[in-house]
């Protein structure tokens, strides 16, 4: 999974170098999902009116404006698997992913605190 190799590079990174940078490593990962995503979008097979790369990328090109409803959220998702890697570097793998997955439990209970609703 993308956090196993968060652990293992963000370890071995910060032993072997002093000036290993979580933040670009966050950002190396996610440019290469978006490159991906990309790649999806515009190679797979189609028999539709679309079907060539170019008028896939015409129809993503004018879909550009709307996009920017996404950066928030991108950044905020971001700057928290930053804080991940920073909590990383302190904590054990073992206690950082206990931790990490009671964010759930911990949704649920504001979530009730905050709507006044049983879940």
């Amino acid at each position: 999974t993308t956090w196993s190799m968060h652990a293992v590079v963000s370890k071995w990174a910060v032993v072997s170098s002093p000036g290993f940078s979580r933040l670009g490593l966050v950002l190396a990962v996610e440019s290469g999902k978006l490159l991906v995503s990309l790649a999806v979008v515009l190679l797979r097979p189609s028999t539709g009116p679309d079907s060539s790369v170019s008028d896939r990328l015409q129809r993503l090109a004018a879909s550009a404006p709307r996009a920017w409803i996404y950066v928030l959220p991108a950044a905020v998702y971001t700057v928290v698997n930053v804080l991940n890697l920073v909590a990383l570097g302190y904590l054990d793998p073992g206690t950082h992913k206990v931790l990490y997955n009671s964010r759930i439990l911990f949704t649920g209970l504001l979530t009730q605190a905050v709507f006044n609703q049983k879940l």
